[in-house]
């Protein structure tokens, strides 16, 4: 009798562990290990910014073409809407702004010049940027400036070229966190097109 028990109890004991097995299986595949969900995480900021830089224009008459060079220091205030993930941050920003401008001739050819000329200027700058610790940010961005200045032409036939232009080109940018609202942005940008140079930028962000 005994030995029937024990038979019988190990018969048991196998179908009990056969079915728990069976159920295991049918949970896994009914609900897969879950991953973690990366966020993405949206912020609005205002900042300030200094922009320097420097342009060749011309100075044109009818029979020939006199190159100046020029000196753009202006300061703006803008907007940046921004969308960061766990490693990446994207955003665009647009703003305006006022400055001064001085304009002189490359060439002993001729003496013109001008100094604290006034202009308007607009950007608008998409880009991305690598977060490398919690406070500081390193990337790439495509700043497209608009601005317009009213330099005087010194007679009838002789112009200034360019008063008004359109500048676009690749910007390497630098975030640093100083508080949890506050950042200082440094920006250095080659702006190819209507002969511009080095623009070098800085400034403040507070995040809204």
């Amino acid at each position: 009798m005994m030995k029937y028990i024990l038979i019988l109890f190990f018969s048991i004991s196998c179908f009990a562990q056969d079915e728990a097995a069976e159920s295991k299986t049918a949970t896994d595949s009914i609900d897969p290990p879950k991953k973690p969900r990366i966020t993405s995480v949206k912020s609005h900021m205002v900042g300030v910014s200094f922009h320097l830089w420097k342009e060749e224009v011309q100075l044109k008459t009818d029979e020939v073409a006199f190159p100046l060079e020029t000196q753009m220091f202006g300061s703006s205030i803008f907007y940046q809407f921004s969308k960061r993930s766990i490693d990446w941050r994207y955003y665009i920003g647009t703003g305006a702004g006022i400055g001064s401008s001085h304009i002189n001739n490359s060439t002993t050819d001729i003496n013109y010049n001008q100094s604290y000329v006034s202009f308007f200027f607009a950007h608008l700058n998409p880009g991305i940027n690598h977060f490398f610790s919690k406070d500081s940010e390193i990337g790439l961005s495509a700043p497209v400036y608009f601005r317009t200045v009213d330099w005087k032409d010194p007679t009838s036939t002789a112009k200034v070229s360019n008063k008004t232009a359109v500048l676009y080109g690749v910007q390497l940018n630098l975030t640093l966190r100083l508080t949890n609202t506050l950042s200082f942005i440094q920006s250095i940008a080659t702006l190819p097109n209507a002969n511009a140079k080095t623009i070098w930028s800085g400034g403040l962000t507070w995040r809204l």
